[in-house]
């Protein structure tokens, strides 16, 4: 099923809305459950938007009757017989970080460019050093008779 985060979500919270009222009938029903089904929606639609692949999201957010009712409500094949070890949630997608600029330009606010790992040697340098530069912090520090090359 090729489908958008706001299609995904919106089916998403159907099904756990629906899986929720049919708990509401059992005797140990959890009236808070419903609002912790829906911020995990949230949560596993973010992992998708992150490019994780959807069936392993849903698998990642969700446990037993309530992952199969999710995966059956975006039509992808329930996990018979496969368990989850965590019993906490991990995004299926890593989380991507904006890397900051480590050089001094960024105290002076005149960071230009994409910002990138690199490695620093040179002149005063024990070791090589690892740092996140801007093109202008790379040539600031190319300028100064460093050597600077991207990892």
């Amino acid at each position: 099923m090729k489908a958008t985060s706001c299609k995904i979500h919106t089916i998403l919270i159907h099904a756990v809305t629906q899986y929720d009222q049919k708990q509401s009938k059992k005797k140990c029903y959890n009236c808070y459950a419903l609002p912790q089904y829906i911020a995990r929606v949230q949560e596993v639609v973010n992992d998708i938007d992150r490019g994780a692949d959807i069936r392993q999201a849903i698998a990642s957010g969700f446990l037993g009757s309530l992952r199969n009712v999710c995966l059956k409500a975006l039509d992808l094949p329930k996990f018979e017989g496969e368990t989850t070890k965590n019993w906490h949630y991990t995004p299926a997608a890593p989380e991507k970080k904006e890397l900051i600029c480590d050089g001094r330009c960024q105290s002076d606010g005149d960071c230009k460019g994409e910002v990138k790992p690199v490695l620093v040697w040179g002149r005063g340098f024990v070791e090589t050093m690892k740092f996140n530069y801007c093109e202008y912090a790379i040539d600031i520090d190319k300028g100064n008779g460093y050597f600077v090359e991207l990892q």
